[in-house]
C-alpha cells in the first residue's frame, strides 16, 4: 500500500515539474527572438516521418537473418548417425 502511495506521489510530482517547466518555455526573454516555429507538415516531418523511417530501418536489420534461414531442417533423411571421424571409437 505504502508502494503504490509513494508511486502516486512521484508521479504526481514529476508531472507538475514537468508542466511547469513547460509553461515557462512559451515566455520569450528580453532580447529574444523567437522564429516562425514549424508548420504542420514539418512538424508531422519531425515526430512522426523520421521516428517511423528509423524505426522500420531498425526493424529490417533485426529481421534480415530470419529471412536468410532455410525451412528445410538440417537433419533430414539423408543424416547418417554413426561418426564420421576415426577420433570417436566404437
Amino acid at each position: 500500500m505504502l508502494s503504490k502511495l509513494f508511486a502516486a506521489l512521484m508521479t504526481a510530482i514529476f508531472a507538475s515539474v514537468t508542466l511547469a517547466s513547460s509553461v515557462w518555455a512559451y515566455i520569450p526573454d528580453d532580447g529574444d527572438e523567437v522564429g516562425e516555429g514549424l508548420t504542420v507538415v514539418e512538424t508531422l516531418t519531425w515526430f512522426v516521418g523520421f521516428p517511423t523511417i528509423i524505426w522500420l530501418v531498425i526493424w529490417f536489420f533485426w529481421s534480415m537473418p530470419k529471412w536468410r534461414k532455410s525451412a528445410r531442417p538440417k537433419t533430414g533423411a539423408e543424416w547418417n548417425p554413426e561418426p564420421s571421424s576415426d577420433v570417436v571409437s566404437r
